[in-house]
């Protein structure tokens, strides 16, 4: 997931999908897909780190420690 597109096209694919199951009057399951997200989120991160070699497979828990991912920011959003 070294493509810059590729990977916003990943992280927002999800919103259409979650904005129209709430739209159809289903929140619980909107809310439940916004939870799925954010774990979602982990891991679409986490292989674009590793694909930019900023990250090794192993070290997969520091993903799950909060803000970890803030110091990456500049490379994960903006360079490709």
């Amino acid at each position: 997931m070294k493509n810059l597109v590729i990977y916003y096209i990943f992280i927002f694919l999800p919103f259409p999908i979650i904005y129209m199951i709430s739209e159809s009057g289903n929140n619980a399951l909107a809310g439940g897909l916004l939870i799925g997200y954010v774990i979602y989120r982990i891991f679409v991160d986490y292989y674009r780190l590793i694909a930019k070699g900023l990250m090794k497979k192993k070290d997969f828990y520091k993903i799950l420690l909060p803000f970890w991912r803030a110091q990456f920011f500049k490379e994960m959003y903006f360079e490709k």
